[in-house]
């Protein structure tokens, strides 16, 4: 009831998306540069709510810019060969 998933190209949906969020978790290929296109996307249209927080996954050697505007990194968690980082929006 209170959750929604969505299978979709990221960028189309971010462009699209005229809805706001409490949570987004963002676990794209790790080869690629989605991570990163999708938090500036996301903090550029402004989908998350006010406290809201995004979660992303990555490996370990991928390294992630601390903040985005509006946005504090707030922790990490380390699995293995895995973080887990999470994004607060101020």
């Amino acid at each position: 009831d209170s959750a929604k998933v969505i299978c979709s190209d990221y960028a189309d949906f971010l462009k699209k998306s005229g809805e706001t969020y409490n949570i987004i978790l963002l676990d794209p290929p790790y080869a690629e540069k989605f991570l990163e296109n999708a938090l500036k996307m996301i903090t550029e249209i402004d989908i998350l709510q006010s406290g809201g927080i995004i979660v992303t996954e990555r490996p370990v050697e991928k390294n992630l810019e601390l903040d985005f505007p509006g946005y504090t990194r707030s922790k990490n968690y380390k699995y293995s060969s895995t973080i887990l980082t999470i994004y607060r929006k101020d």
